[in-house]
C-alpha cells in the first residue's frame, strides 16, 4: 500500500487479504499515534491475523512505546530494520510450519 492510501483502505486490504502477517509501519512525527489508530481500526474490523508494528524512531524505551500502541493486547514492536526482519521471520514461521506439517500428513 502507498502512503496516500487512507486508513480505511489499508484496513480493508488487510482484512480481505490472505497475508500471513500485517506490519503497521510508521515514521515520525506522530508515529505512535498513526500506528495506534491503524491498530484500533484493524481490531474494529475484526482482523484476526497476526500483527506487528515497526516504529522508525530514535526512542529506545520499547516497552513504553509498545504500551502506548494498545491497551488491549501486546503488539510485537520493532524499532530497527534488523529487529523488524527478525520479528517478521518469527511471526510467519508458525503458519508455514503448520502448512508444511498438514501437507506432509496429506491433509
Amino acid at each position: 500500500l502507498t502512503i496516500d492510501s487512507l486508513a480505511g483502505e489499508m484496513v480493508e486490504t488487510a482484512t480481505k487479504s490472505s497475508a500471513d502477517l500485517v506490519v503497521v509501519s510508521a515514521t515520525p512525527p506522530g508515529a505512535v499515534e498513526h500506528a495506534r489508530y491503524l491498530l484500533k481500526r484493524l481490531t474494529g474490523a475484526r482482523y484476526e491475523g497476526p500483527v506487528a508494528t515497526a516504529l522508525w524512531t530514535r526512542r529506545n524505551d520499547v516497552r513504553r512505546l509498545a504500551a502506548r500502541l494498545s491497551e488491549e493486547k501486546q503488539i510485537p514492536l520493532a524499532t530497527t530494520l534488523c529487529t523488524a526482519a527478525e520479528l517478521v521471520r518469527q511471526l510467519t514461521a508458525t503458519p508455514v510450519t503448520r502448512a508444511a506439517a498438514v501437507t506432509a500428513k496429506g491433509g
